[in-house]
């Protein structure tokens, strides 16, 4: 049989010695802690806005795309006073929440200048952009798409009103020309009675 006391006692030196030098480090990483968990609270926050103002554009889209002189059952479609509100609304939060993506990048200079960490909140910064480019998207689909319904529905109007004018003015002429030659019309009017 070997002798393993030795290598026992080196295994149990070279853990202590490994235990001492954590230590040592996790009393560095723990100042740095502090100050990535105000980040990543901080970036939490944001998350949650932009989650919140998702939410948000998507539970309003069918009242806001809805056109108000449609009759609902469930009387939620929005008129142009709440349509403005709600664009109001959407906008502060955007911008909010842009502004608030914006300090998160300028500090990323003040916690750490390169390394891992740095590279990580950069991608949790470019992580958090890409969400609130969807909320935009999806804000500025809506926005599009109710506005070209809008300008379509007038076109309409208008076209109806244009056929309507058209018609009259026709009218008025025919009448005229029937007032200014009543004998013309009957010459007219026996001649498709002969044939």
């Amino acid at each position: 049989m070997t002798d393993v006391t030795k290598i026992f006692r080196a295994i149990i030196k070279a853990k202590q010695v490994s235990n001492d030098f954590n230590l040592g480090l996790n009393k560095r990483v723990k100042k740095s802690e502090k100050i990535s968990t105000g980040f990543l609270s901080q970036a939490k926050l944001i998350l949650n806005n932009i989650i919140k103002l998702k939410c948000f554009l998507l539970e309003s889209r069918t009242n806001y795309l809805s056109p108000f002189y449609l009759l609902s059952t469930t009387n939620k479609i929005m008129n142009d006073d709440q349509r403005l509100n709600f664009e109001q609304d959407a906008g502060k939060q955007i911008i909010q929440c842009r502004d608030d993506l914006d300090r998160l990048k300028t500090s990323i200079g003040h916690i750490c200048f390169q390394g891992q960490r740095r590279s990580h909140f950069e991608l949790v910064c470019a992580y958090l952009e890409r969400d609130l480019v969807e909320c935009i998207k999806i804000y500025s689909e809506q926005k599009c798409l109710r506005y070209k319904r809008e300008t379509e529905r007038k076109k309409i109007g208008r076209l109806d009103n244009d056929n309507q004018r058209v018609m009259l003015h026709f009218d008025t002429n025919n009448n005229r020309k029937k007032a200014e030659n009543p004998i013309d019309d009957t010459i007219s009017n026996d001649r498709t009675e002969q044939r």
